[in-house]
């Protein structure tokens, strides 16, 4: 077993342990601060050699000595001025990138501690959805995608000028942050939220058989040399991820129907317009690579939404049945650690991100 394949085994230990704790608030905290710790330990402390993209960010990263590197520099002004004021300060790229990974889960653990509803699940998923993985190789995005989880907070609380000016500097250290803009509006205006619902339904069944000739035309715009390869057949097929997010959005849609007063929780509206999108742009991922990475943006907040969503249902179940809701919620629990440990032990060995062999500094 790696190093990686041994994280979620000590999550789940710091979840056993933290559960004989009988204040529910204490409990949450220690359970948060140890995951995240545990994560931070060993990304933050890894080699500069682990993580496909590193050598090349290091490589920018010891040239960004003079502030014209700041306009001219290969990447976004936002991310290259980061990479200036580090370097102006004397501070190697292994020091950088440990206060990357530091940055990374100070907002990753205020995030899930606030708004997950079984921490535990939150955790675990965001190992199965490959957030934690792409981390060690994708500096630019991965900061950006904690930038925009402040921006949540924006968006639930309607306020707009923090939203924009967060979201915009999310967009300045990576570009493709800039589709989060639109999320604002569709959350926020009842009128445009019932548009788009109703248009979402008639356009996903394109979406899903004309995929191939949109990302042909997205790529032929903004990215033209992924088009060399390009397919118009499922590269990948059709596959797991596709499967679960299309449940989780499913799920999303009936929650009312056991849960009436859901209606009224803007964080429920929130997360079910999200997920809306992370499915259209899940069902363009197989055909390349491209959407599959700009998903990301969307597919964190999906480790808030399917712990908000299996809490409310096992809050109907208890209702229904306690013996029902036990049986239920236990099961359930010990089928998600059996699929995330097989699933992260088959994904760890496909090792898409060269994260494997593993070293620390």
């Amino acid at each position: 077993m790696t190093i990686y394949e041994w994280i979620f085994l000590f999550i789940t230990l710091y979840a056993i342990i933290c559960s004989f704790i009988p204040d529910d608030k204490i409990s949450r905290l220690l359970f948060t601060i140890f995951s995240s710790l545990h994560l931070f330990i060993v990304q933050g402390l890894r080699g500069t050699h682990v993580g496909g993209d590193l050598p090349g960010y290091q490589t920018f990263y010891n040239l960004t000595s003079n502030f014209d590197k700041i306009i001219d520099g290969q990447f976004e002004i936002g991310y290259n001025f980061i990479s200036y004021i580090f370097n102006v300060l004397h501070i190697n790229f292994q020091v950088f990138i440990g206060i990357v990974s530091l940055f990374v889960f100070l907002i990753l653990s205020i995030y899930i501690y606030k708004y997950s509803k079984n921490i535990y699940m939150s955790y675990g998923l965001y190992l199965y959805f490959g957030l934690y993985d792409f981390g060690f190789s994708g500096l630019r995005q991965i900061i950006a995608m904690s930038i925009l989880l402040i921006s949540f907070k924006f968006l639930i609380e309607k306020n707009l000028v923090k939203f924009l000016i967060v979201t915009t500097l999310a967009t300045l250290v990576h570009t493709t942050a800039i589709s989060f803009f639109i999320v604002y509006p569709l959350v926020n205006s009842k009128f445009i939220q019932k548009i788009y619902n109703k248009l979402f339904v008639l356009v996903l069944p394109v979406v899903f058989y004309f995929g191939g000739l949109i990302v042909y035309e997205v790529l032929k715009w903004f990215q033209p040399l992924l088009l060399t390869n390009f397919n118009f057949s499922y590269m990948d097929g059709f596959g797991m991820d596709e499967i679960f997010i299309i449940v989780i959005y499913i799920a999303g849609i009936l929650l009312p129907l056991f849960e009436k007063t859901v209606k009224q929780d803007k964080l429920y509206r929130s997360l079910q317009v999200l997920s809306s999108i992370t499915l259209g742009v899940q069902l363009l991922s197989p055909y390349s690579y491209y959407f599959t990475r700009f998903n990301l943006y969307y597919y964190q907040f999906m480790i808030i939404f399917v712990p908000y969503l299996f809490e409310s249902y096992m809050g109907y179940f208890l209702r229904k049945n306690k013996t029902l809701h036990l049986f239920t919620r236990y099961s359930t629990l010990v089928l998600f650690f059996i699929a995330i440990v097989l699933f992260y032990h088959g994904y760890i060995q496909t090792n898409p991100h060269k994260i494997v062999p593993y070293s620390f500094f």
